[in-house]
């Protein structure tokens, strides 16, 4: 996904940043942890290893990799999520900083001790400033944060701060998708066999959607919402579009193949930052998933 594919979300959020100005007492320094570069990995190419895990659950973790993660155009950029937040939240978000990394799970080792280190130096420097510290992270971005911010504790080295706000989305961390990983290419990385949460997270709003099927919910999240929970009009609309297509009626058949890209895994998983509207002719309807105007304020609010 490039920069101008992300613009798309800016024009519904304009007041946004006033609204957040006048509400914060100190203007939140946020650190964002990106997610995988879905190019790099899928069931097909070993970049998971899945031989420990057999049966349904092997089946269902290759079929999401295929999925979620081998269907990202070669447009990728590391900094899709940073741009995607900073065009949410506008000069509100001005402490904003983002952590990039390799973008391939054989880098989660490297990539978790880097950001303990960037955790450290973004926390206490919100502390020193009097400002919320709000740590915000989508994917195979949230299993990292998490695994940064238990070893921190392990380690004792999280007095110097407090995550006033931990907001994940998208997080596989409670799937079989995790599984599937630490039990193959990140066994010898020391990730924990169960995440967990660090005492030095304040509150934790966990974002999933039921057909972001990498996602789900997060049982030590203060608050899990389902961004996709009222959901009978985008039922309905499918209803009609299938009917009218068994019955041939004109523009029916291509709004199926439309209906089913703008709602296939990848673009829920994008869903909590990006919006996607297709026109469906047989209707006479747009199709919008757009969760942005409903929840993005409240990413930035500790």
């Amino acid at each position: 996904m490039n920069r101008s594919g992300l613009k798309i979300i800016a024009a519904a959020l304009i007041a946004l940043p006033a609204a957040l100005r006048a509400e914060f007492v100190s203007i939140p320094t946020i650190l964002d942890v990106h997610g995988l570069n879905m190019g790099k990995i899928s069931c097909d190419s070993g970049s998971i290893d899945y031989g420990s895990i057999t049966g349904s659950a092997h089946n269902e973790a290759c079929w999401l990799a295929q999925q979620g993660f081998a269907t990202m155009d070669s447009s990728y950029s590391d900094y899709y999520f940073d741009w995607a937040l900073r065009d949410l939240c506008g000069p509100a978000c001005a402490q904003i900083t983002a952590f990039t990394w390799g973008s391939h799970i054989k880098d989660s080792r490297e990539s978790v001790d880097a950001l303990k280190e960037a955790i450290i130096q973004t926390g206490e420097s919100a502390r020193s400033k009097g400002a919320p510290f709000i740590i915000i992270a989508h994917s195979w971005g949230t299993v990292l944060t998490a695994q940064a911010l238990a070893e921190l504790e392990d380690e004792d080295r999280d007095g110097g701060f407090t995550v006033d706000k931990l907001v994940t989305m998208g997080s596989p961390l409670s799937t079989v998708l995790y599984d599937a990983a630490r039990a193959g290419l990140i066994s010898n990385q020391g990730f924990l066999p169960e995440p967990r949460r660090a005492r030095s997270i304040e509150k934790w709003v966990n974002y999933y959607a039921s057909r972001d099927l990498i996602s789900g919910k997060i049982p030590f999240a203060t608050e899990n919402v389902r961004i996709d929970a009222d959901d009978s009009d985008y039922k309905d609309m499918e209803g009609q579009v299938r009917i009218m297509a068994a019955a041939y009626i004109p523009y029916a058949m291509e709004d199926v193949k439309n209906f089913s890209y703008a709602t296939e895994v990848r673009n829920w998983h994008m869903a909590y930052f990006s919006q996607t509207s297709t026109y469906l002719n047989s209707v006479q309807r747009y199709l919008n998933i757009d969760a942005v105007s409903t929840y993005a304020a409240d990413y930035f609010r500790p």
